[in-house]
């Protein structure tokens, strides 16, 4: 959440700025006295935010996939939604600023309210200059995609198996070999002959080479067993050879070891884990075990919201109800001590209580809808 809220403020510059000098800059920018970005500079920015969004992406969407706390899940759900739409803004944005020609290095044929045609967008150098590796770009597919269609996608599978065995009588039907008619070949008899006639040479040359291959690995076998030399050669000559070949085995292994244990040492080469499949194992157990939690923990929840609605109503609404109806009455004896009107409605009311702020009116009008429906009730009381 630090990356997201750090990135809001890069991305924004008017969070940080008063109101005077908020309207300022928006009386500047209507005017044209700020500067138009560069077309370079607006891809190499957008494409910095688009990057950044996608790695903040990723670890919202794998904190929401391991969260099992049902409130946070659904605050987290929100923040992901709104990421996710945003890094298809800067897709968008980052295919209109392509380089590829027209008026100000834009792409001339994709327009701001439209959709853009591609998605393909070239930025290999803002990775290396980034030292990010190319995984980076890939848009990863949220998991609750596919767990919250699982019921329907589980009934859609039936249907289709209902289907399958009504119609065909089984239940898996395999896929038909594709028949590729596209391509037309045809051939005279004397370039057929000819096609034909190549093919064998080139079959019957690599038979040859094959059978000249295994002759002369027999050969070489049949020089290596020969005993002839061994029975007249020397026993402390022997011994040497087999000390040599035995020592040679020994260093060449030992040097292999060393190898690896340095490129493990320097982070080049991960660890070893002997009992790496029951780690497997036991993280797909710890990840079942988790989602069967967060299904049991929405269903309570969905619950203790029936459950506790009903249990403020019923305890608390009265209160609430009192308090809300003694603040309207002290206002009215405060009007009337005033020397005002006695008020057909209740729209001052919501005003003093909320007062419209910066594009407001439209608040203020519903609230004062609110408050002559109210009033019209109470009259009717």
């Amino acid at each position: 959440m630090n990356d997201l809220l750090e990135q809001t403020h890069i991305e924004d510059e008017t969070l940080e700025m008063t109101e005077a000098q908020k309207i300022a800059w928006e009386t500047d920018l209507a005017a044209g006295k700020v500067e138009e970005t560069d077309a370079i500079v607006a891809f190499q920015t957008y494409a910095c935010s688009y990057i950044k969004y996608l790695q903040i992406f990723k670890k919202l969407e794998a904190c929401y996939d391991n969260l099992v706390h049902p409130q946070k899940r659904l605050d987290l759900r929100l923040v992901l939604d709104a990421v996710m739409s945003r890094v298809v803004e800067l897709k968008h944005i980052l295919v209109y600023w392509n380089n590829t020609g027209g008026e100000h290095g834009r792409n001339p044929e994709v327009l701001q309210d439209q959709p853009f045609p591609w998605e393909y967008v070239h930025m290999d150098d803002i990775l290396v200059d980034l030292k990010l590796p190319p995984e980076t770009l890939e848009v990863p597919i949220p998991a609750y995609f596919q767990e919250e269609r699982a019921d329907s996608m589980s009934r859609r599978d039936k249907l289709i198996e209902g289907y399958m065995q009504l119609k065909l009588g089984v239940d898996r039907l395999p896929l038909e070999p594709r028949d590729d008619n596209a391509v037309n070949i045809h051939f005279s008899i004397q370039e057929a002959i000819e096609i034909i006639q190549r093919n064998e040479r080139g079959r019957q040359g690599r038979q040859r080479a094959l059978l000249v291959k295994e002759l002369r690995e027999e050969e070489k076998q049949r020089k290596a067993y020969d005993t002839k030399d061994i029975d007249d050669m020397d026993p402390e000559v022997a011994a040497t050879h087999l000390q040599r070949m035995y020592r040679g085995f020994q260093s060449r292994k030992s040097a292999l070891e060393d190898r690896e244990n340095e490129l493990i040492f320097i982070g080049m080469r991960p660890k070893p884990a002997d009992n790496i499949d029951v780690l497997k194992a036991d993280l797909k157990d710890a990840k079942l075990k988790r989602k069967d939690e967060q299904v049991e923990n929405r269903y309570e929840f969905d619950e203790a919201l029936v459950k506790y609605h009903d249990v403020v109503r019923d305890e608390e609404g009265p209160i609430m109800k009192d308090d809300m109806m003694e603040e309207r009455r002290t206002w009215f004896t405060n009007e009337l001590a005033m020397g005002q009107e006695f008020p057909e409605d209740l729209s001052r009311f919501y005003v003093a209580k909320n007062p419209p702020t910066e594009g407001g009116d439209e608040t203020a009008d519903e609230n004062g809808k609110r408050g002559k429906k109210k009033g019209k009730d109470k009259k009717s009381r």
